[in-house]
């Protein structure tokens, strides 16, 4: 769903455990997602709700601070520390491997990735 502001756009996303907490102890800074239709909207300024994709936690916002795009997730992972995606003991062909268990490498290929830099509100 997206909701028009005077402020921006309201964009609203899930996350799994434990990117939620991370997202929402502020620990995670960058959400990586494809680089499709509905993520190209977002732009910086706007804001983003995070609910828990498993539980009926609290939702919690955040601002969308810059958006960028790769080729890949490999070349994403490889643009940020790996705590600020979420993933402090990670290299980035970990990272990869991981969001390409999510999203499948034939839908990287077809779309690119992005790398959405938020701060809590």
């Amino acid at each position: 769903m997206v909701l028009s502001m005077e402020q921006g756009i309201v964009h609203e996303m899930r996350l799994k455990s434990p990117f939620f907490e991370a997202v929402r102890d502020g620990r995670k800074t960058v959400e990586m997602r494809l680089w499709d239709e509905k993520r190209r909207k977002i732009k910086a300024g706007d804001r983003i709700v995070f609910s828990h994709q498993e539980k009926p936690s609290p939702s919690f916002g955040v601002r969308v601070q810059a958006v960028s795009v790769y080729p890949s997730f490999l070349e994403l992972a490889k643009a940020f520390e790996p705590a600020a995606l979420g993933f402090p003991a990670y290299t980035p062909e970990q990272i990869a491997h991981e969001m390409r268990g999510i999203y499948g490498q034939e839908q990287e290929a077809c779309n690119g990735v992005a790398a959405i830099e938020i701060q809590i509100l």
